[in-house]
């Protein structure tokens, strides 16, 4: 019914065009369900050839939990989002910020980082939600020309992520990884100031070195960590954390560290 309603108000919108007016920019959440797609995607595509859209803020959603979804479902899905991208190519270079929902890629992310990294050249905003390339996966990424500024990654079952390259990235949020130990390396991010964390570790995560985690990440002002109660999964550290990865540092905020936590 969302999707109907969407096409309707779309369809009237795009199609009503003065000569010579612009929406410059169009935010757009859908759902990939039944032939709606095959409906918006043809006016999102004609209002970017004729100068009307500059810029595209889109969703492509899903009315799933991700401890709901299968790993089937979350190849299918993967599948369709993939197609819709390939199936109108002009929407990519005008896509400014991108959410995803409940994606898993079998065959490796190469075919998805090619599209978000290499064909999104506007990209400044990525959020993928339940995203990933099987369990114990690693997902390397290495784009020096890239205009990603934010990057949030929720609920994800990769072995590792590895920023390898991201020049303008400023803002990491990572919510949760699913794997013991540090999951997050750092390569050149030299713009990264906000670093947000989130864990609930249990007592078979063995402890890691921040100094370690935030090794590549030396202009962070801003650091969260949240252990939702459970273990805290960082080592004590001293002169060499400060020096390291603390030496801008302005604000530090923990949150759920368990109640008789001793601090000792």
């Amino acid at each position: 019914m969302a999707m109907a309603s969407l096409t309707r108000a779309a369809t009237s919108f795009l199609r009503t065009k003065q000569s010579g007016s612009t929406a410059a920019t169009m935010s757009l959440e859908i759902y990939l369900v039944g032939n709606y797609s095959h409906d918006i995607g043809p006016l999102v595509r004609d209002a970017i050839d004729n100068g009307m859209v500059k810029e595209l803020d889109l969703s492509i959603s899903d009315d799933k939990i991700p401890k709901h979804c299968k790993d089937a479902d979350m190849v299918q899905k993967a599948r369709n989002v993939d197609g819709f991208l390939r199936a109108y190519p002009n929407m990519l270079p005008c896509i400014t910020r991108l959410q995803l929902y409940n994606l898993r890629f079998a065959e490796g992310v190469y075919g998805m980082h090619h599209i978000l990294f290499d064909c999104c050249k506007q990209l400044q905003h990525l959020s993928l939600e339940n995203y990933d390339a099987g369990d114990c996966s690693l997902w390397q990424i290495n784009v020096p020309d890239s205009s990603l500024r934010v990057l949030e990654i929720y609920s994800s079952c990769f072995k590792r992520i590895e920023v390898l390259c991201l020049p303008k990235l400023e803002r990491l949020h990572w919510e949760v990884w699913m794997h013991t130990e540090a999951r997050l390396r750092f390569g050149s991010v030299p713009s990264l100031k906000e670093l947000f964390l989130v864990c609930d570790a249990d007592l078979d995560v063995p402890e890691f070195s921040l100094c370690q985690l935030l090794n590549g990440a030396t202009g962070i002002h801003t650091l969260t960590l949240n252990f939702q109660g459970e273990k805290l999964w960082i080592q004590q550290e001293r002169k060499q954390l400060f020096r390291a990865a603390f030496n801008k540092l302005k604000k530090l905020c923990i949150y759920g560290v368990y109640v008789e936590f001793d601090g000792q």
